[in-house]
Protein backbone atom coordinates (compact mmCIF):
# COMPACT_ATOMS: atom_id res chain seq x y z
CA UNK A 1 0.00 0.00 0.00
CA UNK A 2 0.88 3.56 -1.11
CA UNK A 3 -1.19 5.71 0.59
CA UNK A 4 -5.10 4.43 1.68
CA UNK A 5 -7.72 5.26 4.02
CA UNK A 6 -9.47 3.23 6.34
CA UNK A 7 -12.23 3.03 9.72
CA UNK A 8 -11.08 -0.14 10.82
CA UNK A 9 -9.60 -2.73 9.51
CA UNK A 10 -9.98 -4.76 5.75
CA UNK A 11 -12.68 -6.78 6.33
CA UNK A 12 -15.14 -4.88 8.06
CA UNK A 13 -14.09 -1.24 6.18
CA UNK A 14 -16.97 -0.38 4.32
CA UNK A 15 -14.87 3.04 2.79
CA UNK A 16 -10.86 2.37 2.65
CA UNK A 17 -9.63 3.88 -0.14
CA UNK A 18 -6.45 2.24 -1.66
CA UNK A 19 -3.07 3.37 -4.11
CA UNK A 20 -1.12 0.07 -4.45
CA UNK A 21 1.57 -0.81 -5.90
CA UNK A 22 0.85 -4.46 -7.07
CA UNK A 23 3.03 -7.59 -7.93
CA UNK A 24 3.01 -7.18 -11.17
CA UNK A 25 4.78 -3.71 -10.74
CA UNK A 26 0.88 -1.57 -11.83
CA UNK A 27 0.00 1.30 -9.85
CA UNK A 28 -3.80 1.50 -9.17
CA UNK A 29 -6.06 2.90 -7.36
CA UNK A 30 -9.61 1.10 -6.09
CA UNK A 31 -11.57 0.94 -3.00
CA UNK A 32 -12.48 -2.07 -0.74
CA UNK A 33 -16.28 -2.20 -2.03
CA UNK A 34 -14.28 -3.15 -5.34
CA UNK A 35 -10.57 -4.35 -4.86
CA UNK A 36 -10.15 -6.83 -8.22
CA UNK A 37 -12.22 -3.93 -9.92
CA UNK A 38 -9.48 -1.07 -9.76
CA UNK A 39 -10.92 3.24 -10.49
CA UNK A 40 -7.52 3.78 -12.46
CA UNK A 41 -4.28 0.99 -13.20
CA UNK A 42 -1.14 2.39 -14.62
CA UNK A 43 0.27 0.63 -18.08
CA UNK A 44 3.56 1.70 -16.60
CA UNK A 45 5.27 -0.88 -13.89
CA UNK A 46 6.65 0.77 -12.08
CA UNK A 47 10.57 -1.38 -10.94
CA UNK A 48 12.10 -1.45 -7.48
CA UNK A 49 15.34 1.43 -7.32
CA UNK A 50 13.85 3.74 -10.28
CA UNK A 51 12.55 7.04 -8.66
CA UNK A 52 9.10 8.12 -10.49
CA UNK A 53 6.74 10.81 -10.07
CA UNK A 54 3.30 9.78 -9.28
CA UNK A 55 0.32 11.42 -9.07
CA UNK A 56 -3.28 10.61 -8.62
CA UNK A 57 -5.65 13.38 -9.08
CA UNK A 58 -9.51 13.77 -8.26
CA UNK A 59 -11.44 16.44 -10.09
CA UNK A 60 -15.06 15.79 -9.13
CA UNK A 61 -16.10 12.28 -9.55
CA UNK A 62 -13.03 11.34 -12.39
CA UNK A 63 -9.70 10.18 -10.83
CA UNK A 64 -6.69 10.47 -12.72
CA UNK A 65 -3.27 8.54 -12.34
CA UNK A 66 0.04 10.34 -13.97
CA UNK A 67 3.77 8.19 -14.13
CA UNK A 68 6.57 10.83 -14.73
CA UNK A 69 3.58 13.10 -15.73
CA UNK A 70 2.17 11.03 -18.49
CA UNK A 71 -1.55 9.93 -18.01
CA UNK A 72 -1.14 6.91 -17.82
CA UNK A 73 -5.38 6.27 -16.78
CA UNK A 74 -8.65 8.05 -15.37
CA UNK A 75 -12.00 7.03 -14.55
CA UNK A 76 -14.75 7.36 -12.49
CA UNK A 77 -15.34 6.14 -9.03
CA UNK A 78 -18.28 3.35 -9.47
CA UNK A 79 -18.85 2.59 -5.82
CA UNK A 80 -17.32 5.96 -3.60
CA UNK A 81 -18.41 9.10 -3.40
CA UNK A 82 -15.41 11.00 -2.93
CA UNK A 83 -12.00 10.29 -1.84
CA UNK A 84 -12.89 12.84 1.27
CA UNK A 85 -9.82 13.27 3.93
CA UNK A 86 -12.50 14.87 6.33
CA UNK A 87 -14.28 11.66 6.63
CA UNK A 88 -13.45 9.80 10.08
CA UNK A 89 -10.95 7.64 8.61
CA UNK A 90 -7.70 6.91 9.29
CA UNK A 91 -5.10 8.06 6.53
CA UNK A 92 -2.07 5.43 5.72
CA UNK A 93 1.35 6.15 4.42
CA UNK A 94 3.13 2.94 4.17
CA UNK A 95 1.13 0.55 6.16
CA UNK A 96 -1.58 -1.85 5.30
CA UNK A 97 -4.27 -2.17 7.58
CA UNK A 98 -5.34 -5.70 6.82
CA UNK A 99 -2.48 -7.50 7.52
CA UNK A 100 -0.28 -4.33 9.98
CA UNK A 101 2.49 -5.00 7.51
CA UNK A 102 4.71 -1.52 6.55
CA UNK A 103 5.81 -1.54 2.97
CA UNK A 104 9.42 -0.82 1.84
CA UNK A 105 9.80 2.10 -0.11
CA UNK A 106 11.08 6.15 -0.09
CA UNK A 107 9.08 8.67 -0.86
CA UNK A 108 10.74 12.22 -1.54
CA UNK A 109 7.95 14.55 -1.61
CA UNK A 110 4.52 14.27 -0.69
CA UNK A 111 1.56 16.54 -1.29
CA UNK A 112 -2.54 16.58 -0.28
CA UNK A 113 -3.63 19.65 -2.78
CA UNK A 114 -7.84 21.31 -2.56
CA UNK A 115 -7.48 21.34 -6.02
CA UNK A 116 -7.02 19.33 -9.23
CA UNK A 117 -3.03 20.06 -9.95
CA UNK A 118 -3.40 17.90 -12.98
CA UNK A 119 -5.92 16.32 -15.37
CA UNK A 120 -3.28 15.94 -18.36
CA UNK A 121 0.12 15.71 -19.35
CA UNK A 122 2.69 17.40 -17.74
CA UNK A 123 6.13 18.03 -16.57
CA UNK A 124 6.75 16.96 -13.28
CA UNK A 125 8.09 19.54 -11.06
CA UNK A 126 12.10 19.63 -10.37
CA UNK A 127 11.77 21.89 -7.30
CA UNK A 128 10.19 21.35 -4.29
CA UNK A 129 6.78 22.16 -3.28
CA UNK A 130 5.78 25.09 -2.01
CA UNK A 131 2.89 25.50 0.16
CA UNK A 132 -0.63 26.03 -1.36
Amino acid sequence: VIIGTSKTSWGSDAGGLLLDRLRDGKITFHNNLAYNSPIVTSSTTVTDGVWRHIAFVREGNVYYLFVNGKLESSGTDRNWASFNLALNNKFHIGYNAWDGMYANFSIDEFRISGTARWTENFTPPTEPYVAD
